[in-house]
């Protein structure tokens, strides 16, 4: 018994949006990248100039990661007059699990220190 060409093609349809719909649930589960993957680190002075260890610990923190092969987009933006300095990271396209635990050891080593660290923030230069 031939098979109808109205089946053929509703079964080649339906095999056609089965694809599709497979390959956006990938990437949508994907652990890389995120749009949301950017941040900035502020190191601002009171009056004496930047904590320099802190400055120290930043880039330290992107040579570690950096040596590990990740690709790390960054830039340094001077702004004050005693050596405050902003890294603003865009890391959109890091792995989801590197850039929680790039982010998480900044925190750690910034607490207390005169940094802040400002999430999905591009950088500016503050009045």
């Amino acid at each position: 018994m031939p098979i109808s060409i109205r089946y053929k093609l509703a079964l080649g349809l339906s095999l056609l949006l089965l694809a599709f719909s497979c390959k956006a649930t990938r990437q949508e589960n994907s652990p890389v990248g995120n749009d949301s993957q950017y941040f900035m680190v502020a190191l601002y002075s009171i009056g004496t100039g930047i904590d320099r260890e802190a400055n120290a610990m930043v880039k330290a923190t992107i040579e570690k990661y950096e040596a590990k092969g990740y690709a790390l987009t960054y830039e340094k933006q001077p702004w004050g007059k005693e050596g405050e300095i902003n890294y603003c990271f865009n890391l959109r396209k890091l792995d989801t699990k590197v850039y929680d635990e790039f982010l998480k050891e900044l925190k750690s080593q910034l607490s207390g220190r005169q940094a802040h660290i400002y999430e999905q923030k591009e950088c500016y230069e503050p009045q």
